[in-house]
């Protein structure tokens, strides 16, 4: 990739806002799931901030 093409990219592209394919139907349909998954939700978000914090403190106490 050329430095060309590096900077023909907007530097908001990634936060740009995109249109999902479903219309106006998908947000509803989103929320409606993470409603009914939010116990699920919960526990994967607990469980990865978890490890992360068991692999810092065991590389301080171990390091």
């Amino acid at each position: 990739m050329c430095r060309s093409e590096l900077r023909s990219v907007p530097p908001g592209a990634p936060f740009a806002p995109v249109r999902p394919r479903g219309g106006a139907a998908a947000p509803r349909r989103a929320r409606a799931w993470l409603v009914a998954e939010n116990d699920t939700v919960t526990m994967v978000v607990l469980f990865v901030f978890g490890g992360v914090f068991v692999a810092k403190g065991s590389g301080v106490l171990l390091g």
